[in-house]
């Protein structure tokens, strides 16, 4: 029984020390190696478009099942992959996805793969993007120099972006004192994003104060940014984006000249295009406004030796302030000891009264004035002469909006009775006569 035991135990250690000897001799050692490179060192985001090469090899003396892993720093740089040859009796895989390599292959020793890629790198990368690539036997055997099993290629990425900025005034006409608008339109034609974008518009020298607004962006992104003053505003342009802003001034009514609206755009990310950069629009200035006179006295018929009362009211409401008004009244010739004052609704009136006719370069630029005068009529004044009192308002610059520029009053000398029937175009082509003496006396001042 002993002895059978003994035989037994025999037996099983010699099989062991076959299967042992066995595993050893069937132990494989290969020397696998992978490399990456793209023959760049940098990359534009939204712009570079490269190339990657990856080899892998089994330098023997065995053959290996070898798992191959390629990947990049996915989504800043959008590789796809391809087996492109193989050698020493290895073959090309076929790839169940082409963003990324992870697969097993026989290699025999001495034999290659080689992959390739074309990747872009994305418009929102920054700092470096890099691809990898391993290689590692999976059969249990020995790599001799393992240090080669891995490789990387890094980039580093730089930014360009060509930064874009229009402007126009809207309406196509400014008029001084009024309000008008800019439409700026802010755009990134890429090809990188930029995150530090700065848009500037001044208040125009023309404006008086100025409100901004974000109209719209093609992102799509909310647009809600707004203030007052100049447009000052620093935003994130993605490629292709545009941002269209509106600047609304309201227009000083003493601006002359043209209205001139600029804008400008800029980063930190180098542009390629700095002329485009800024923009600018011009508008001559149109000057309007409503300004005229009125004439009334205290009576449409009178006798020799009566007193007529007069009260002119001279107004100038704008949009345009006037800076060259004049002010011209001619008393009737039979008008005798003129005398008038002068009042304001501010500091209209250069002098606070006179006598004879008027003659006024009133001090404000907006304004409300009346005149006060008194006539006596002439002792010798026929029965049936007209006395006709005519105020006329004149700028040198400002193109009047109302009609009524000039005005006059017409006083009959006269009982009723005695007082011949003038037809009404007579009573009209003398008012006339007196309003174009005026506006002549007015234009020989000169500005």
């Amino acid at each position: 029984m002993y002895g059978t035991t003994i035989v037994h135990g025999l037996a099983r250690l010699s099989l062991g020390f076959f299967a042992l000897f066995s595993a050893a001799a069937d132990a494989q050692t290969a020397d696998l190696a992978v490399s990456i490179d793209d023959g760049i060192e940098r990359v534009v985001a939204g712009a570079t478009l490269s190339t990657y090469r990856v080899d892998v090899t089994n330098r023997g003396p065995d053959a290996a099942q070898a798992r191959v892993l390629i990947a990049e720093t996915y989504p800043e740089l959008l590789c796809v992959w391809q087996c492109a040859s193989a050698a020493g009796g290895a073959a090309c895989p076929v790839l169940p996805q082409n963003y990324y390599v992870n697969q097993t292959h026989e290699l025999p020793a001495g034999s290659s793969l080689v992959y390739t890629a074309d990747c872009r790198t994305d418009w929102t990368a920054s700092g470096t993007v890099r691809g990898t690539a391993n290689v590692d036997a999976v059969d249990g055997g020995t790599d001799p120099a393992p240090a080669d099993n891995r490789d990387e290629d890094v980039n580093v990425v730089d930014r360009i972006a060509d930064l874009a900025v229009t402007t126009t005034i809207d309406p196509p006409e400014a008029v001084a004192g009024s309000s008008a608008r800019a439409i700026v339109v802010a755009e990134n034609l890429g090809p990188s994003r930029v995150d530090d974008v700065r848009l500037f518009s001044a208040v125009p020298t023309a404006a008086s104060s100025c409100r901004w607004q974000c109209l719209s962006s093609t992102s799509g992104a909310p647009c809600n940014a707004g203030g007052g003053g100049a447009l000052d505003h620093t935003m994130r342009l993605e490629p292709r984006e545009r941002v269209t802003f509106q600047l609304g001034c309201e227009l000083s009514g003493y601006a002359r000249g043209t209205l001139v609206q600029t804008a400008t755009i800029g980063s930190s990310v180098p542009d390629p295009d700095p002329a485009n950069n800024s923009a600018s629009d011009t508008r001559p200035l149109a000057l309007r406004a409503r300004y005229g006179t009125e004439v009334s006295a205290d009576a449409d018929r009178v006798r020799p030796g009566d007193v007529l009362n007069y009260r002119i009211f001279a107004v100038a409401n704008g949009p345009t302030q006037l800076l060259r008004s004049h002010l011209d009244i001619r008393f009737a010739p039979h008008c005798a000891d003129v005398q008038w004052q002068c009042r304001s609704d501010g500091a209209a009136c250069p002098v606070a009264g006179g006598s004879g006719d008027v003659s006024l370069d009133p001090m404000a630029s907006r304004y409300a004035m009346m005149i006060t005068a008194t006539c006596r009529v002439a002792a010798s004044t026929p029965d049936g002469t007209l006395l006709l009192t005519a105020a006329t308002l004149t700028d040198a610059e400002v193109t009047n909006l109302d009609a009524n520029g000039t005005s006059s009053h017409g006083a009959i000398v006269g009982t009723p009775a005695s007082i011949p029937a003038l037809s009404p175009l007579a009573l009209a082509a003398l008012a006339c006569g007196i309003a174009l003496a005026g506006w002549r006396r007015g234009r020989a001042r000169g500005p």
